[in-house]
């Protein structure tokens, strides 16, 4: 019996990519922001359709693969761009601030190419970025999701995995899974192709619907060894950067990073439309705008800081994450648990300012069309990625700076 299936659940079709069909794959470094900005009118534009379809709007993945971002991560040599961690924070967030989910889908997208580049060996990178510039792989990271059991030349892998962002565009998977040894279990990465794995129209939420974030479904397809590496892999890549070498990136400080960042944008675009409509708007038995209260004024003041510290976060990660890649020594645990609490925090901080900015915005915010709205039920969605659980993250850095103060000479 197919202990995965569902069977009244309705299965997305194959998106097929034929020979070399990458737009963007010519595209060079230079300008990638400006690129990007350039889309991010149609990005808003259509933010609203792709809430409704609950997938990513196919003009809006199009016009993000021509402008090359997706070849963030990919390396030098297969013509990627190798950025650093605060390019791709201000790549991120120009996304997010068009739309949340679309921002969230765009991170992801980036830096599993990184995963894809770091994890697995140079036999089966060459064969993935010789044949293609950059890879569209949703990864679902829930190792309980599925069982790999080994078999002659791979694994032969079982499982149903939830929250696949990007996956209607998808033409990789990313999952996780464990293979039981007499000696315990070993936690692996696996990278199948889109058409090896069922995609089940699952993705029916309050917020980030238009990521298209359904189940995929694998039932006995075999994975070969070269496409599948142990957590954390064996041996990193050396990276032909200038400055930096991406392979040291801590994969705990990137992929939270990933998640964050649509988080900060959403809350960077709802303090804008926040600043518009206290111009504009009179409060009922007012003749005043809203801008000239003092109570308003406040508020203002609070959650633009309140954003303004989000940012700051993400770069205080960003310049801890780089200081890390230029010493021979691996993060340290304290500096483990010091990145993904910060990455909690700054989302944390996002998620207060907005939801503070939808209180003192009336009741017109609330109708389905509002675009605060929709930012808020992204953003509270999104703050549900078990990366951006404060409590947990705060009592690991807690933990970590007893740890470290007991250690101390």
């Amino acid at each position: 019996m197919n202990t995965f299936a569902d069977e009244s659940a309705t299965t997305i079709p194959v998106r097929l990519r034929r020979g070399r069909d990458f737009p963007g794959a010519d595209q060079p470094h230079e300008g990638l922001l400006d690129r990007i900005r350039s889309v991010a009118p149609l990005i808003a534009e259509k933010s609203a359709e792709a809430e409704s379809l609950r997938r990513p709007h196919d003009d809006v993945v199009a016009a993000l693969e021509a402008t090359g971002v997706f070849k963030s991560f990919v390396p030098q040599e297969y013509g990627g761009y190798e950025i650093d961690p605060h390019e791709f924070i201000d790549l991120g967030l120009e996304v997010a601030q068009a739309c949340c989910a679309t921002g969230w889908l765009t991170t992801f997208y980036m830096e599993h190419n990184w995963i894809v580049a770091a994890s697995l060996g140079v036999e089966a990178v060459d064969e993935i970025f010789s044949a293609q510039p950059y890879v569209l792989a949703p990864g679902a990271v829930n190792p309980m999701g599925g069982v790999a059991n080994p078999v002659e030349g791979g694994f032969d892998l079982s499982g149903r995995w939830h929250f696949n962002s990007g996956i209607v565009h998808g033409d990789w998977v990313i999952l996780t899974a464990l293979e039981h040894t007499e000696k315990g279990p070993i936690l692996r990465v696996y990278l199948l192709p889109r058409e090896d794995v069922r995609v089940e129209d699952t993705w029916d939420v309050g917020g980030m619907r238009g990521t298209g974030s359904h189940d995929v479904v694998v039932d006995g397809v075999f994975v070969p060894e070269r496409f599948a590496s142990p957590i954390p892999p064996p041996k990193r890549r050396s990276t032909t950067h200038d400055h930096y070498d991406m392979y040291r990136l801590p994969a705990f400080g990137l992929l939270p990073l990933a998640a964050a960042i649509p988080m900060v944008g959403g809350a960077k675009r709802a303090l804008a439309i926040f600043q518009e409509r206290l111009s504009t708007r009179v409060q009922l038995m007012s003749t005043k705008a809203q801008q000239d209260k003092p109570a308003a004024q406040l508020r203002l003041g609070n959650v633009a800081m309140q954003v303004a510290k989000s940012e700051r976060t993400l770069r205080s990660v960003a310049d801890l994450m780089l200081r890390i890649t230029a010493r021979p020594d691996p993060a340290s645990g304290l500096e483990s648990a010091e990145l993904q609490f910060m990455v909690a925090d700054a989302a944390r901080d996002a998620r207060s300012a907005i939801f503070s900015i939808l209180e003192a915005s009336g009741a017109h915010a609330h109708f389905g069309g509002s675009e605060l709205q929709r930012i808020y039920r992204d953003v509270l969605t999104g703050s549900g990625h078990i990366v951006f659980d404060v409590d947990a993250k705060g009592q690991d850095y807690g933990r970590a700076l007893v740890k470290s103060f007991s250690e101390d000479p």
